[in-house]
């Protein structure tokens, strides 16, 4: 799997990202990740490159590169299932987590929108009252200019059929 990460969050996990871009032919295996607050709690935000199918996980115990994939891996995998994904996740994803790369964020498409989705969330007037897998589907269920105005959720299922 390659981790594109914001400056914030490799500063906090004291993770040091290859500046080199490798973008994998595999649609599936290119994530990006960034750091953000809201309501003063931190939260990870982590989505497809490809398809902006988005997850949030809590930071609160997150201190390295290790715990960083192991909360990821779980998030994806509670928010896949919810949307009937888990077989997708079995196949295609999952078995990415067990050989990671962080890299350094290029691509200012994949970041905008990931910046779009955070203030989202923290503009929300359920924040205080969302959990971290309620703020994954909402953010999988807003339609993205960068993928022609779908939703993430339905780009992402439909890359296994494209493939």
């Amino acid at each position: 799997m390659n981790l594109y990460l914001s400056a914030k969050l490799a500063k906090a996990l004291d993770i040091r990202p290859s500046k080199n871009y490798a973008l994998s032919p595999n649609k599936y295996e290119n994530w990006y990740c960034d750091l953000f607050y809201g309501d003063r709690y931190p939260y990870i935000m982590l989505t497809n490159h490809a398809s902006l199918f988005t997850v949030v996980g809590a930071k609160s115990g997150v201190r390295c590169d290790s715990e960083l994939i192991t909360m990821m891996n779980r998030c994806v995998r509670d928010v896949m299932e919810s949307f009937q994904l888990e077989m997708v996740y079995q196949t295609a994803v999952a078995p990415l987590f067990a050989r990671t790369s962080f890299y350094s964020r290029k691509d200012k498409s994949v970041i905008g929108s990931m910046n779009d989705l955070i203030y989202m969330i923290k503009t929300s007037p359920k924040l205080d009252e969302m959990s971290v897998h309620d703020m994954s589907i909402e953010s999988s269920k807003v339609p993205m200019s960068a993928i022609c105005y779908k939703y993430a959720v339905e780009a992402f299922s439909e890359m296994g059929r494209i493939q």
